[in-house]
This record gives C-alpha cells, structure tokens and sequence, in this order.
C-alpha cells in the first residue's frame, strides 16, 4: 500500500496569502512603488506556495514518509506515533502526530562514487497531520493507524514549565 496525498489547496493559498500580506507591508512601509509592490507580492507569495504544494506525505505499510520539496524526508514508523494532540491557532483547530524517534534522510555523493542515502534521528518531533487530509481521522491515515494499534482521539497538549 502506498498512498501519496499533498497539502490542501486551502492551507496553500493560505500560506501564499499571508506571505503576500507579509511582503506588501514590508515594500509599503519600505518604498512607495506600485508596480513593484506587485510584482513583489506576486513573486513572494508564489514561491512560498510552490514550497508548500511540493510537501506530500505517503502512507506506506511501515509508516508514514514525509517529503519536503527536493530535500530528504522524515519517516515515521507507526509503533513510533505517541499520540495526536489538538493545537488551536486563533480560530483554527490543528491536529498533530507527537513521534517519539522519527529519522530524516541525509543524502550523501561526490563525483565518483553512487549517492549514499543514511538516516539519523531529526529534532522535529511533530507532524501536521491536518494540513494533508481536513478528515484525517476517516480517510486513509486514520484507516492506516487504526490498523496498526494507533489511537485516534486527540488529546490537549499540556503546557510547557515556565523557566526561571
């Protein structure tokens, strides 16, 4: 089994949105040039769109491999996924899978010898899941980790101590 989905066309016109409202109030405050505030805002806002649409995450029997652009991925075995904790960013709800070790693909080459692909553990330790599937839960994610033991109620996250 090896289901490819990438991110919605909403969380990518988002995205390109606020980078185009991020780079008008930066060239408006900076310059007062409306041909190229627009080009800029249309270049700026494209790019981070391309980046985000380039994203895709494949279901795989293992577990799940996330992709990002050209670089390595970051995979994820299914016995490695602790749970799935809701975060609320102003009016929108995101759910995330917490990984207790995922690995990220290091790529290795030179002229004269065939690239060598090793993976080593990675800091990120969450993966939004909701930017891919909105119905995760009822779609090919949730089938995937409902079959190998996973849990799928969401869970709030606790709070971070504060540092004195």
């Amino acid at each position: 089994m090896s289901i490819v989905l990438r991110p919605r066309w909403a969380v990518v016109l988002g995205i390109g949105g606020c980078a185009a409202l991020f780079g008008a109030a930066a060239l408006y405050f900076h310059g007062n040039r409306a041909f190229g505030l627009l080009a800029y805002i249309a270049g700026f806002s494209a790019y981070y769109a391309v980046l985000t649409r380039l994203t895709k995450v494949t279901i795989i029997d293992e577990g799940l491999m996330l992709k990002a652009g050209y670089t390595g991925g970051l995979f994820c075995q299914w016995s490695e996924i602790v749970a799935v904790e809701r975060r609320h960013l102003g009016p929108f709800r995101l759910d995330q899978l917490v990984l207790r070790e995922p690995v990220r693909a290091h790529l290795r080459s030179n002229r004269w010898a065939p690239p060598e692909v090793t993976w080593r553990p990675t800091r990120s330790k969450r993966m939004f899941i909701g930017l891919y599937d909105k119905n995760w839960r009822t779609g090919p994610i949730g089938a995937a980790m409902t079959a190998h033991g996973v849990s799928l109620v969401a869970i709030t996250p606790t709070p971070k101590p504060a540092v004195n």
